[in-house]
């Protein structure tokens, strides 16, 4: 259920298209395809929260499970995208590095509400692998899926795609409206950051790719109030749902957290 099943124009509103368009791959370095992929599948994730709250949907099973697919389904592409595939890519590998650093500290918090970093990270692969059986078949070997996991996939794939097509389904907009992007519900907001946290600042910001991610997908889901997408400073390296503000609050710190694993520095 990547974004652009649901898309409108971009040009038609007179924005970019670097969402749904397949984008220049190389005008990001690895640096920068990490930190917005990850940043990324952490709003799609918080956010899938706020549908599970705000429309009362269903949930079978674990909650953090159900929205790290909703995240993924929505960052992985219908059709060809370098960009969009470069990003998923990172998501999975951001996992394995968080995973990693676990285990060099020691911890396995088998109680959590959330999977293992491992496990999530196989799971992303899963459903990477299982969306395309030939473009992410050498990836997800090389990430260490056995080829029998592999093969059933596709199952997991469209399970998790149809599922929240399923759910979303009543709450989309009229697709004959005159136009059905008019008052989206969703805000963005980018806070202050710390003086430390400038070049992030700017980077997360880059092509605006990340911006329109977020504000297509409030206007392709009829919310039943505003919510508020907001980047801000908060002593935390973590992004929550507050249900009583509607607010998704990403802290830049977890951002750092981002670059410091992709260069290396990361430490728990």
């Amino acid at each position: 259920m990547a974004l652009s099943a649901f898309a409108v124009s971009a040009e038609a509103e007179g924005q970019t298209a670097a969402w749904t368009e397949p984008g220049d791959v190389d005008a990001l370095d690895d640096r920068a395809l990490f930190v917005i992929g990850n940043t990324l599948f952490t709003v799609l994730h918080e956010f899938g929260h706020a549908l599970i709250d705000m429309l009362n949907l269903p949930v079978i099973g674990r909650e953090e499970d159900a929205v790290d697919g909703f995240a993924a389904v929505t960052m992985i592409p219908d059709h060809p995208n370098e960009m969009r595939d470069a990003l998923i890519v990172a998501v999975a590998d951001g996992w394995r590095a968080q995973s990693d650093l676990a285990l060099d500290d020691g911890v396995r918090p088998y109680w959590s509400e959330h999977a293992l970093d491992e496990q999530r990270h196989f799971a992303i692969v899963c459903l990477m692998v299982g969306s395309d059986q030939n473009g992410f078949y050498d990836f997800a070997l090389e990430a260490g899926l056995p080829e029998e996991r592999v093969k059933t996939c596709a199952q997991d794939f469209e399970r998790m795609k149809s599922g929240w097509k399923r759910l979303l389904a009543p709450h989309r907009p009229d697709a004959k409206a005159e136009d059905h992007r008019a008052g989206s519900p969703v805000n963005v907001v980018f806070d202050q950051p710390l003086a430390e946290q400038d070049e992030l600042f700017d980077l997360i910001q880059e092509d605006g790719l990340l911006e329109e991610a977020v504000l297509r997908l409030g206007a392709e889901i009829n919310l039943p109030a505003p919510v508020t997408v907001r980047f801000a400073a908060c002593e935390d390296a973590n992004a929550y749902w507050y249900q009583s503000q509607r607010e998704v609050t990403v802290c830049y710190e977890l951002i750092d957290e981002f670059e410091a694993i992709v260069l290396g520095a990361a430490v728990r």
